[in-house]
């Protein structure tokens, strides 16, 4: 059973202090959300050079490596064709 009180008008403006309104234009200018934004900014960024450094220089470095020791892979076709 739920009892329904009357509030004083003390009570009334008290709870209408205690509860904040959210304020985007306040979120969006406060140090905490910058920072989180700034932090997020600079994680992709380290993210992507990060990427973009191992897929250049290791992956596609590597295949380059690979293609000099073995040779081209269409030298690969020109032989079999010839020992046929």
């Amino acid at each position: 059973m739920i009892i329904f009180k009357k509030l004083t008008a003390d009570e009334k403006s008290f709870d209408l202090h205690k509860k904040k309104t959210f304020s985007l234009r306040k979120y969006i200018f406060s140090k905490s959300f910058l920072t989180q934004m700034l932090l997020f900014c600079l994680k992709q960024l380290v993210f992507r050079c990060i990427s973009h450094i191992f897929f250049k220089y290791v992956l596609i470095g590597s295949s380059s490596y690979l293609v000099k020791i073995f040779g081209n892979s269409s030298d690969f076709r020109t032989e079999s064709k010839i020992s046929n």
